[in-house]
């Protein structure tokens, strides 16, 4: 047996989007313009941040939790 694609349309889930790249500027160009604005204090702060302390977390953090807001943007920007 086979597997089968899912089913797109009103009989099933549409088809599945990619997530954007996980870069800042493939995460941003994926926002809605309204989004856009909090990445980027989030992105600049946690910036800052792992410069004095030489930690790359906060970034890391940042980056994916907003790869998966992109996401979810991408999916259904009529959703928010």
């Amino acid at each position: 047996m086979t597997a089968q694609p899912a089913a797109s349309g009103p009989q099933g889930p549409g088809p599945e989007v990619a997530p954007p790249a996980a870069t800042p500027r493939a995460i941003r160009q994926a926002l809605l313009p309204e989004e856009a604005g909090q990445f980027d204090s989030e992105w600049s702060t946690a910036m800052s941040r792992s410069a004095e302390s030489l930690d790359l977390t906060e970034v890391y953090t940042v980056l994916r939790r907003w790869r998966g807001i992109a996401a979810l943007t991408q999916a259904d920007p009529d959703a928010h």
